[in-house]
């Protein structure tokens, strides 16, 4: 068994989170090739991006909300592509988007 699965590095997702994000993916029908290059090898990175809201152009908020999302890279060009965690209903503590209307 892989480091990976045993024990994730501090701040890493384990491969049984990546799997849960993919298979959250494919329920909400994310099947398209690589829109660049149209490749179908995909990889879930280790970590999550998390934007910032930003409400006025020029003014820079920190400690804000943000947008957590989970990050696909394509295995051929490096495209990466960017999901919301809280449509995919990955965000702890709330209720599912699909319930929320």
């Amino acid at each position: 068994m892989s480091e990976d699965t045993e024990r994730p590095q501090q701040g890493k997702l384990s491969q049984q989170e990546r799997d849960r994000i993919g298979a959250r993916l494919l329920e909400h029908g994310a099947r398209l090739p690589c829109p660049r290059c149209g490749g179908t090898h995909f990889v879930i990175a280790e970590g999550y991006f998390s934007h910032p809201l930003q409400f006025k152009v020029g003014q820079l908020v920190l400690g804000g909300q943000t947008i957590p999302c989970a990050i696909v890279v394509c295995t051929k060009c490096g495209f990466i592509s960017q999901h919301a965690l809280g449509i995919l209903d990955l965000m702890p503590g709330e209720e599912p988007a699909r319930e929320r209307k």
